[in-house]
């Protein structure tokens, strides 16, 4: 049988710490305090990867080590997290061939990890937490990890029957009613052979979903809900396309030259606050304006919009609105 462990964390969009980022779920402390050790999960470090789960330790006996052994290389560790937006414990990422360990270490030697320096100015680290480095249990070559953007997180695993994952972060899948779920996630896994960290397409590997294409729709015949007036067009058209291959999810137009676009999210909002940015520029360009003429307004719609995609959005004048149909 592989070595097969699965990981439950917060939800997060990078986990690269909350610079720009935040963690709902995961476990009691971050409930408690807005932060978890899981927040460095995907961040390299010297071609490594540092991974952490709230738990007390790891029964590495259970993926066959040796009864005085502290880690096991080898593992298939697949972190999996709630999505806090429709519910559900689904595959966020996973790190292949890892080494896993029985008890937490300290990552001393990974400046990038020092939590104090990596959470945002309405959350404060503990006093335990203060110049500390985040622990890890899971350890594994940066190319061997793999993190699925948020809209891609589509895998469910099941929670709640007999032999599901229960309510501990760690659960093995170890039994034999389960053998058929450890091949479908293995195959899942093994048949993404790209880095899914590094790129983001625009409707991901499968194309746009359903969930994403109705939201769209909704949105091009309901201007109102983005307080625009006396759009041209209704509904408003979709997929416009610029000369440079990007496509904005909905195009509107005013009178007097005037024109907003939108770019329609579920659960990424920061990556829509980036393409609204660039779509509004882009069609400044087609139209012959300056980049930033008031005649062209950039929007973002998506179900929730951390703090941090607000305050960037008001830097960069991008119109935000939290909408869920």
């Amino acid at each position: 049988m592989d070595k097969l462990i699965f990981l439950n964390i917060g939800w997060m969009e990078r986990y690269q710490g909350l610079a720009n980022d935040g963690i709902q779920g995961g476990g009691s402390f971050v409930d408690a305090y807005g932060y978890g050790h899981e927040m460095f999960n995907f961040l390299p470090c010297d071609g490594m990867m540092y991974g952490y789960v709230q738990a007390p330790s790891i029964g590495i006996w259970n993926l066959g080590a040796c009864p005085r052994a502290t880690s096991i290389p080898g593992v298939l560790a697949v972190w999996v997290a709630r999505n806090p937006y429709i519910g559900g414990t689904y595959i966020v990422g996973w790190y292949d061939n890892a080494r896993v360990y029985s008890e937490r270490r300290p990552a001393t030697f990974a400046e990038d990890r020092r939590i104090n320096e990596h959470i945002t100015r309405n959350i404060r680290a503990v006093n335990a937490d203060i110049d500390r480095y985040a622990d890890y249990y899971v350890s594994a070559n940066e190319d061997d990890c793999f993190l699925i953007p948020s809209g891609e997180r589509t895998f469910q695993i099941p929670r709640g029957s007999t032999g599901d994952m229960g309510r501990s972060n760690v659960w093995y899948a170890d039994d034999p009613n389960k053998a058929e779920l450890r091949r479908q996630v293995t195959d899942y896994i093994r048949n993404r052979s790209q880095p899914v960290i590094q790129m983001r397409r625009k409707y991901g590997r499968g194309g746009e979903g359903a969930t994403h294409r109705t939201f769209k729709e909704w949105c091009s015949h309901n201007p109102q809900e983005f307080t625009l007036e006396n759009v041209s067009q209704i509904p408003a058209e979709t997929e416009h396309r610029f000369i440079s291959g990007d496509s904005v999810d909905v195009l509107y137009e005013m009178p007097n030259n005037c024109y907003a676009v939108l770019e329609v999210e579920t659960t990424d909002a920061l990556t829509g606050a980036y393409q609204a940015l660039k779509y509004r520029t882009l069609l400044c360009a087609e139209k012959g304006l300056p980049i930033n003429s008031a005649q062209v307004k950039g929007m973002l719609v998506a179900w929730q919009i951390p703090q941090d995609v607000r305050y960037f959005c008001d830097k960069y004048g991008i119109h935000y609105f939290e909408r869920r149909i």
